[in-house]
């Protein structure tokens, strides 16, 4: 998983399986930048709709509000 935003307990996941995850934890700033970026480098994966909600959410909420009240907005 080089180079993508990590949630949901997948390091966990990994050491679990028996591997070594590798990650860092950003910042504030380094984060928000990294959920900006993460829509455009899974648009084209099949199925992403879940992920690409979810980084939405986690956006909104970095900012201080939530994705359901930006829809109500929309």
């Amino acid at each position: 998983m080089a180079g993508k935003l990590v949630r949901d307990k997948a390091a966990e996941i990994i050491a679990r399986l028996g591997g070594t995850p590798h990650f860092i934890t950003l910042d504030e700033e380094r984060y928000r930048t990294a959920l900006y970026d993460e829509p455009r480098s899974t648009q084209d994966v099949v199925g992403e709709a879940a992920g690409v909600s979810e980084v939405l959410a986690d956006l909104a909420g970095s900012q201080g509000i939530s994705l359901d009240a930006i829809v109500a907005d929309a």
